[in-house]
């Protein structure tokens, strides 16, 4: 039976073939989703919807991409307004930099 996230949602359990996990207080987190949720967000000056974040993302499961908002949410380097996730202002200044490279 899957873990519960810190909203009441599923967590998917890993699968063999994806990177490690590593644990919060409510849940788990995988960090090659966590990475795919940045780089969607490089050059998006206004954010990006939710909806075309898991149309771009499609191939993974929506627990994940929430899970990994939600870490790095808390982790400082995304915001959410409404609907739209945005990169912080410390993320965007290393994107205009390209000091973030992918």
């Amino acid at each position: 039976m899957p873990d519960k996230g810190i909203r009441g949602k599923d967590i998917p359990e890993r699968c063999e073939d994806e990177e490690p996990e590593y644990s919060y207080p409510g849940g788990c987190v995988n960090p090659r989703t966590e990475h795919l949720v940045v780089t969607c967000l490089l050059g998006e000056k206004r954010g990006i919807t939710l909806k075309r974040l898991r149309r771009e993302l499609d191939d993974l499961d929506p627990a994940w991409i929430d899970e990994s908002i939600e870490s790095l949410e808390r982790a400082g380097v995304v915001f959410v307004s409404d609907t739209t996730i945005h990169g912080t202002p410390a993320v965007q200044r290393l994107d205009d930099l390209d000091a973030i490279s992918i």
